[in-house]
């Protein structure tokens, strides 16, 4: 028989098993267990927590030794709590802790739970991140909102050569719709992107794990720290590029010769960067992606004071 479970569950806990129960195989037994290490079981690990903590799995309920747990219900789920897991948690409350990889390009965080003696803040949702959360969250809706707007720009230039072509409408008059028209397009696209990443970033009063899982969902993995991160990431690769194509120039006679030896460049400078960044530590990463877009600015800016525009 099942039995309620004493000890108490965060908000921000509570969404994270609930996302974990409704993956889990049809007929498959929910088990809460207790662990003193967990890693991804990379060589090294990209990211590992040391210390109690716990871990919502499944059994075969055939194989599962039922000496060793006891019945409960977990929002509306039967679920099986380890013995030892039962008595570290007992008048206790479970938390979602977040570790942040060590090593890679993004920042692939991982929830954990673990007990905590203290009850959380009523204040549980999104909306209680700190002020960096909130800037990061109004500079994405910014920034996104001028990509939407060129995107707008493209999808009014195609659609619009579309109809001129069914049409059958002369350049001549077409042409000098281009103006108008992206401007139009960049308008709409910027408007609808606006309100769609408005909504995305606000919390309406979700947890931070739904939040995750929202931006998750719209930006990849990662979310909005994960997309970040890839810029901070191109700006090793970029002033490198440039550097071996003007180095090569001297050897490139042809149009072809160039733009065969710039996506060739483009290629092995990009997967090198990708092979040996994904291998590195974060922070060293933040700081050669910093180092080199603040390198890009300058030799940038040195080319075209030399050179003209």
């Amino acid at each position: 028989m099942a039995t309620s479970i004493p000890f108490s569950i965060t908000p921000d806990a509570g969404d994270y098993l609930r996302n974990r129960l409704s993956e889990m195989p049809r007929g498959a037994k929910p088990v809460l267990m207790m662990t003193m290490s967990q890693t991804d079981g990379e060589k090294p690990p990209r990211w590992i927590y040391e210390g109690q903590s716990f871990i919502i799995g499944y059994f075969d309920p055939t194989e599962m030794p039922k000496e060793e747990y006891a019945e409960s219900e977990l929002f509306g789920h039967p679920v099986a709590i380890e013995s030892d897991a039962m008595k570290q948690l007992s008048g206790r409350t479970l938390i979602l802790r977040r570790v942040d990889a060590r090593y890679g390009l993004m920042k692939n965080t991982r929830c954990v739970l673990v007990a905590d003696s203290a009850p959380e803040s009523p204040i549980s949702t999104f909306e209680a991140d700190d002020s960096n959360v909130s800037t990061k969250r109004s500079f994405s809706i910014v920034a996104l909102t001028i990509l939407g707007g060129f995107t707008g720009m493209g999808i009014i230039w195609v659609v619009g050569g579309i109809i001129a072509s069914t049409l059958k409408i002369p350049d001549s008059k077409f042409l000098p719709l281009t103006f108008p028209l992206f401007v139009a397009g960049w308008i709409i696209g910027a408007i609808i992107s606006f309100f769609f990443f408005r909504k995305v970033f606000k919390a309406n009063g979700r947890t931070k794990f739904v939040q995750e899982q929202t931006e998750r969902k719209y930006l990849g993995y990662g979310g909005l720290n994960g997309q970040l991160g890839w810029w901070i990431f191109l700006g090793i690769p970029i002033p490198l590029i440039a550097m071996l194509v003007f180095a090569l120039e001297p050897f490139m006679h042809t149009d072809g010769q160039k733009a065969g030896i710039a996506v060739g460049v483009l290629m092995v400078v990009f997967a090198a960067s990708m092979y040996f960044c994904d291998r590195i530590p974060r922070r060293i990463v933040i700081r050669l992606g910093l180092l080199g877009w603040a390198l890009t600015i300058i030799g940038g800016y040195c080319f075209f004071k030399i050179h003209g525009p």
